[in-house]
């Protein structure tokens, strides 16, 4: 499985990986216009505009029309909107593939953003919003990384506030459209039944021609110094029948040296349900049902963060006992069969989730978006099977020497209660 690497005449750059025993392709149109690169008028934008895409171009200028064409060829279409990236996608059989090249440039490269559309899409989002509010343990990460990262791109909620959706114009959107959705922040990655790679590169060329050459906008690197100081505790304080909560420290961004080692002592602390987190906080003590870790790592930002939901009287206990488990870690590093045990989950989890088009198509793609350099699956395996005991024991100094960030939701607003705890 080797990616064939090119560019187009007017400087979009092409990742295609044909895949052996799959009938199935996926295309994928990533744009470097997550909303990281959004300020604080148009937080919000990113993920409104992603919508809008999906309202059609000049071929297939509705949502409906777009939802034929794909349903024409039996294929699934969606899109999805980060922190850093933007990207739409069509699956679909491999003898369909041109129509899913025309489907997907017609939206990225002809969406009119029609006044009228907008203002009927302003509902939904507001109303995705909403939603999200209801539900706790999902907006709590948006809690969390506001607290985190700050007053900056990193920190703001990827849907917006209401206030923002109300008032973006047709205006916002073709200047954000133009600036972001440059060639040079464009991949196309295709993966899967791709029998001729040249011909692909030919409906490519013949689709996405039409674009004007643009030259790529670089965001902003993130600011440390507007993160949040360790030891700082948020509250969102709301009736909930469970207390939600999210206790974190900063981490390596996904190129640091030590950023493998990182990711296995996730797995050994709260990746599975034989780790160290879940044996300890649910297993022997019964504090929750949900227990895990999250290590995101950025281009250039990362932070480790446990997740809980508990009984709002047990916050404190499963703080204490979370705390104490880095402690241990911090001390005394993690054994020679736990790390045996990381590298094998890791490995495992990544040999599955490179088994369709659309996850082969994804890590190659979002590579190239960010570092214009792809690694094989096997050099990124090979990275994981040479992290050292010493090298956990590194990244652990790294995270846990310092005070951790904590974010709650749930029936309580006593911050001084839990800043004692950190």
């Amino acid at each position: 499985m080797i990616p064939e690497k090119s560019t187009l005449s007017n400087g979009i750059r092409v990742v295609l990986t044909p895949m052996e025993a799959t009938e199935a392709v996926t295309a994928i149109v990533f744009a470097k216009a997550g909303s990281r690169c959004e300020d604080e008028k148009t937080n919000g934008l990113a993920h409104f505009q992603e919508h809008m895409f999906f309202k059609g171009g000049k071929k297939y200028n509705s949502a409906e029309a777009v939802a034929k064409a794909v349903d024409n060829i039996g294929a699934e279409i969606n899109g999805g909107t980060s922190r850093q990236e933007v990207a739409y996608h069509i699956q679909c059989a491999g003898s369909q593939v041109e129509k899913a090249i025309d489907i997907l440039s017609d939206m990225i490269i002809n969406a009119p953003f029609d006044l009228a559309e907008i203002n009927k899409e302003r509902s939904v989002i507001i109303q995705e919003i909403k939603r999200k509010l209801d539900n706790p343990g999902s907006q709590i990460w948006t809690d969390w990384q506001e607290i985190f990262f700050g007053n900056q791109p990193l920190g703001r909620a990827i849907l917006g506030p209401v206030a923002n959706i109300e008032r973006f114009t047709k205006k916002n959107f073709v200047e954000y459209h133009a600036r972001f959705y440059a060639n040079g922040n464009i991949v196309i990655s295709i993966a899967g039944k791709i029998s001729s790679p040249h011909n692909t590169r030919l409906l490519l060329e013949k689709y996405f021609a039409s674009k004007p050459k643009k030259r790529a906008y670089e965001w902003k690197c993130f600011d440390k110094k507007l993160c949040a100081k360790p030891g700082t505790v948020s509250i969102r304080t709301q009736d909930t029948q469970q207390a939600h909560l999210i206790l974190g420290f900063p981490s390596m961004h996904a190129k640091h040296e030590l950023s493998s080692a990182s990711r296995i002592l996730s797995i050994v602390l709260g990746g599975s349900m034989s780790s160290r987190l879940f044996l300890r906080i649910r297993g022997q003590q019964g504090l929750c049902y949900t227990v895990g870790i999250h290590n995101d790592r950025a281009v250039d930002a990362g932070f480790f963060a446990t997740y809980a939901g508990v009984s709002p009287d047990k916050i404190e206990q499963a703080v204490k006992s979370i705390l104490r488990e880095f402690e241990k870690v911090l001390q005394k590093g993690i054994t020679k069969k736990e790390l045996k045990k990381g590298k094998n989950m890791l490995e495992g989890r990544f040999a599955l989730g490179l088994e369709d088009s659309p996850s082969v198509a994804e890590f190659f793609g979002n590579q190239e978006l960010f570092y214009r350099k792809i690694e094989t699956p096997r050099q990124v395996l090979d990275k994981i099977q040479a992290v050292t005991l010493e090298d956990v024991k590194r990244a652990a100094d790294m995270i846990f020497s310092r005070k951790a960030v904590l974010t709650i939701i749930g029936p309580v607003d006593d911050k001084k209660r839990f800043q004692k705890l950190l």
